[in-house]
């Protein structure tokens, strides 16, 4: 089914598909024209982006999700930037919880930041 959101004089294409099937969630956020054609005078903008919020908030937050059995990860292609979450039904509801704090808190750390500008050279 495909429904729109609407925020601030924009509308935000949703997919919603049901299947009862299994009590998993996935829950998919897709930002168009937010990849690497898109990133401007800053190459590689999106993919470091995607490594920051693939190291969680602190140390201990993947661990956390992973008690849990939630999955959760972001990446970067040439045209796009996405973050997954998969998880039990159950456990939706943390797992949308992590991602508020995530998305609110990612790890600016300058430690990490070498670490990913090392990975991203090598």
């Amino acid at each position: 089914m495909l429904d729109y959101l609407r925020a601030k004089n924009t509308q935000i294409p949703l997919i919603f598909e049901e299947n009862n099937d299994l009590p998993i969630v996935f829950l998919r956020l897709h930002f168009s024209c937010a990849g690497k054609a898109y990133e401007g005078e800053i190459a590689g903008l999106a993919r470091m982006f995607a490594r920051i919020l693939n190291e969680g908030v602190d140390d201990a937050f993947f661990k956390e999700l992973d008690f849990y059995a939630i999955n959760l990860e972001a990446n970067s292609s040439f045209e796009g930037f996405e973050i997954s979450l998969s998880c039990l039904k159950e456990h939706f509801e943390f797992a949308l919880k992590k991602l508020a704090l995530l998305l609110k808190n990612p790890r600016f750390d300058e430690k990490i930041l070498n670490r990913l500008k090392k990975t991203a050279l090598g």
